[in-house]
């Protein structure tokens, strides 16, 4: 499925101005910071912030694969 240019465009955008970048930083930071302080018989809690990182580390890659590919097609 493909995505529209305008919404690698936008994302170009927002990683390039930064400040999302350091709202993932800190959001990522706040998660391991929970995960490492939560008792490890608590499986339940750890599990959900393990989850979350994961799903914040799909949008960060989803969302550079979006730029990378729109270099790639400007290229041609």
């Amino acid at each position: 499925m493909g995505v529209p240019i305008y919404l690698s465009e936008r994302c170009q955008e927002l990683l390039d101005e930064g400040t999302l970048t350091e709202i993932i930083n800190l959001i990522d930071s706040d998660l391991k910071e929970a995960w490492v302080s939560t008792p490890t018989e608590d499986t339940g809690a750890r599990e959900s912030y393990y989850h979350q990182l994961h799903a914040l580390g799909l949008l960060r890659i989803k969302m550079e694969t979006l730029v990378n590919n729109l270099k790639f097609q400007r290229s041609d």
